[in-house]
C-alpha cells in the first residue's frame, strides 16, 4: 500500500485523510468535491453533480472564486450523489477517516448521504487531535511541531481543491507521526 519512499508502521496504513470542497460556508451549502489521501501521499478526488434539492441559495460565488469550480462544471463532470456516497463508502471501508476540518466536512458528508438516501459507513476523526497525540508520542516540543509543519506547508500547496488539500493534511500528520522522515515526506511533494 505505501510507496517505496517511506515504510509505514502497520497501524498507520489504515489512515485515510479526507477533504470536502463545498458550494459555500453557509447553512444551505453542499458538497461539490471529495478528495482523499493515504499516508502513501497518493491522492484522488471526484466532483459531485448538485442534487436537485440543492438550490441556487446554496451556491456562493465567493467560494466559486476560491475553489474555481462552477455549477456548470459540476453538472457536466460530477457524479450523482448516490454514486458518490456508494463510492465513498467503498473507499473508506476498513479505514480510519481523518479530516483537518471534521465539523464542516462531516456536515457536508451528511448532506451528501441524506440526498443519496444511503447510509454513511464511516466516522471522521479530528486531525488536530491525532497530530497532538503524535507530537507527544514523538517527544516533540511545540516549537519543533511548528517547524516541522511549516516545512511541510512550504512544499504542499493548499489550493482549496479536495485531493491536494487531503494530501497536504496527510503530509502534515506524517511529519509528526514520523518526524525523522521529514526529508522523505518533503521529497514526495
Amino acid at each position: 500500500m505505501a510507496k517505496a519512499f517511506l515504510t509505514l508502521p502497520k497501524d498507520l496504513e489504515r489512515y485515510l485523510f479526507i477533504d470536502v470542497e463545498a458550494s459555500g460556508l453557509h447553512a444551505y451549502s453542499y458538497p461539490i468535491e471529495i478528495g482523499w489521501c493515504g499516508l502513501d501521499l497518493a491522492s484522488e478526488s471526484f466532483l459531485i453533480k448538485p442534487h436537485r434539492s440543492w438550490g441556487e441559495e446554496g451556491w456562493s460565488y465567493t467560494s466559486e472564486r476560491v475553489h474555481g469550480l462552477s455549477r456548470d462544471i459540476l453538472m457536466h463532470e460530477g457524479i450523482d450523489v448516490t454514486t458518490a456516497a456508494q463510492r465513498l463508502n467503498a473507499i473508506t471501508s476498513r479505514r480510519t477517516v481523518i479530516s483537518d476540518s471534521p465539523e464542516y466536512d462531516y456536515a457536508w458528508i451528511r448532506a451528501l448521504y441524506s440526498a443519496a438516501n444511503v447510509k454513511c459507513a464511516f466516522a471522521i476523526a479530528d486531525a488536530a487531535q491525532l497530530e497532538r497525540g503524535c507530537a507527544l508520542e514523538s517527544g516533540l516540543l511545540p516549537e519543533e511541531v511548528d517547524a516541522l509543519q511549516e516545512s511541510v506547508k512550504q512544499v504542499f500547496p493548499h489550493p482549496h481543491r479536495a485531493a491536494a488539500d487531503a494530501r497536504r493534511a496527510a503530509a502534515l500528520f506524517l511529519c509528526l507521526a514520523l518526524p525523522d522522515e521529514l526529508d522523505a515526506v518533503i521529497a514526495a511533494a
